[in-house]
């Protein structure tokens, strides 16, 4: 089961839960850039974003951020005792964007749409905002894009473009995609 289908099904159960993202990396870290991994208020988890001391800090966070419901961005250097030769240290740096879903309307239902289109294998993307910006978007906020049909967005944008694909707030990196998902 992929991670977003995890995702609805701890939603369903009413519960509210952290998604935490590898959105940035430099140099040599276990995961990728996109990498997730949901994380429950008992500690649980799902999925991975490299395991280790890293990911300890960003399940710290993520605790944080499922009572809070403030986003946060979670710096993880693997450069440390580097010359120690540890076996655990891959080398390079990764942010990690950590954000809060809950069973609510406008978050269930992206959730349902992006899980619906996966499983119809459509192109979409989630885009997320993981920083705010000049036009006032909120970190934790959320648009499906698809190539054949209107975007679906809690962001109350004006200013997307569809025809084009494209949005001008993404373009002008105020906000990450999520994830990419081609058929």
């Amino acid at each position: 089961m992929d991670i977003y289908h995890q995702l609805q099904d701890m939603l369903a159960e009413g519960d509210t839960v952290a998604m935490a993202t590898i959105i940035e990396v430099k140099g040599s870290v276990p995961r990728e850039v996109g990498a997730k991994m949901i994380i429950h208020p008992s500690g649980q988890h799902a999925g991975t974003v490299g395991g280790g001391c890293g990911e300890a800090d960003v399940i710290r966070a993520a605790l944080d951020v499922i009572q809070t419901g403030e986003p946060q961005v979670v710096h993880v250097d693997l450069t440390q005792d580097i010359s120690m030769q540890s076996l655990g240290v891959c080398g390079g740096i990764m942010n990690v964007f950590v954000e809060r879903w809950s069973p609510e309307p406008a978050m269930s239902g992206i959730l349902t749409a992006l899980t619906e289109s996966l499983a119809q294998r459509r192109g979409v993307a989630l885009a997320t905002v993981v920083r705010g910006g000049p036009l006032g978007r909120q970190p934790g906020r959320h648009a499906l894009v698809w190539v054949d049909q209107e975007p679906l967005s809690e962001l109350g944008l004006a200013d997307w473009e569809p025809r084009a694909g494209r949005c001008p707030t993404c373009l002008a990196g105020q906000a990450a995609p999520a994830a990419r998902l081609q058929p």
